[in-house]
């Protein structure tokens, strides 16, 4: 399931051929939220999920649009992200298209779904 970002779709970590989420990319994410990174991602996958303090779904949603923009351009920040973007413009999109020419692919790791 590709995140759909203004129109434009990324394939997001661990799905098919991406990598999964990088240690570089976890410690990124919990150094700028202050939590458990992982736990942070799996709140996507399980929404229901009994949630940690600190942890919720629009944290979530801009890491992982963070992750699928900084593959695509290593100069996007998450700070820049949050600035840039609102939390409804991240849609993750059932079926397998394909990422737009000139975008990298970026996917959950299996151990969060």
């Amino acid at each position: 399931m590709p995140l759909k970002i203004r129109e434009q779709l990324y394939p997001v970590p661990g799905e098919d051929d991406v990598k999964r989420l990088t240690g570089s990319e976890l410690d990124v994410i919990e150094t700028h939220f202050d939590v458990d990174g992982l736990a942070l991602m799996r709140v996507l996958a399980a929404p229901n999920a009994k949630r940690v303090t600190g942890i919720s779904r629009n944290r979530a949603m801009f890491s992982l649009a963070w992750v699928v923009l900084h593959r695509a351009d290593a100069s996007v920040s998450l700070q820049s992200v949050m600035d840039e973007y609102a939390v409804d413009e991240f849609e993750v999109v059932d079926g397998d298209k394909p990422a737009p020419k000139g975008r990298k692919a970026v996917a959950v790791p299996e151990s969060v779904t």
